[in-house]
């Protein structure tokens, strides 16, 4: 009777991975009505980089992921949400800092992320070079210094626009560009559910373009 009440109900408790940049963006449009609408379902979040959360949901750790850019794997089931883009930021009033003219200037990014990596060396390859750096793991953080001019920020589009449309403006039309897609991801041999259904159904209708 329970098998048959999980299958018929929507029930239970579900792991959802997704980067918690990604998460700013992504989780209003969906949990709220998710969880209004079913009080009997649980969401357990979980925050990492997207490639560790794919790995979880290859491994069985999380039932959903929402993820950026995943790579094509045989046990999973991918869905693109919607599209981003990460490219250079600077401050709207520049700074010495955050010119653009890169020389001179300093670069605010997650050394963790391909997308700010492959776009270093685009500029590498032009021999263009920044004159520091700073570190930082938080998108958030880097959106914060960069809107402030310490430096010029690598940052997803939807990151860098969340909040205020105002503070940032991209580096010059020239900059390089690393085209993102967000994705829900889940096992293909997931036990097909009522809760996975809506689950599945709610994400893909709350998040779009």
């Amino acid at each position: 009777s329970e098998i048959n009440r999980r299958q018929t109900s929507v029930t239970g408790e579900y792991v959802l991975g997704c980067h918690p940049s990604v998460a700013l963006y992504t989780l209003n449009h969906f949990l709220p009505r998710l969880m209004n609408d079913f009080p009997e379902l649980e969401i357990k979040l979980v925050h990492d980089l997207s490639r560790k959360i794919t790995e979880g949901v290859i491994s069985y750790q999380n039932d959903f992921g929402i993820v950026v850019n995943p790579v094509k794997h045989p046990d999973l089931i991918i869905k693109e949400l919607c599209k981003d883009e990460v490219t250079f930021w600077r401050a709207t009033k520049s700074s010495n800092v955050s010119s653009s003219e890169v020389e001179g200037s300093v670069v605010i990014y997650d050394p963790n992320l391909t997308q700010a990596q492959k776009l270093i060396q685009d500029l590498q390859k032009q021999k263009i070079k920044f004159s520091r750096e700073i570190h930082s793991t938080s998108l958030e953080v880097i959106r914060n210094l960069t809107a402030e001019g310490a430096g010029v920020g690598i940052l997803p589009t939807r990151v860098a626009l969340h909040h205020d449309k105002t503070s940032l403006k991209k580096l010059s039309p020239d900059a390089p560009v690393f085209k993102d897609k967000i994705c829900l991801i889940y096992r293909a041999d997931s036990q097909k559910t009522k809760s996975r259904q809506i689950i599945t159904q709610y994400i893909q209708e709350g998040i779009r373009d």
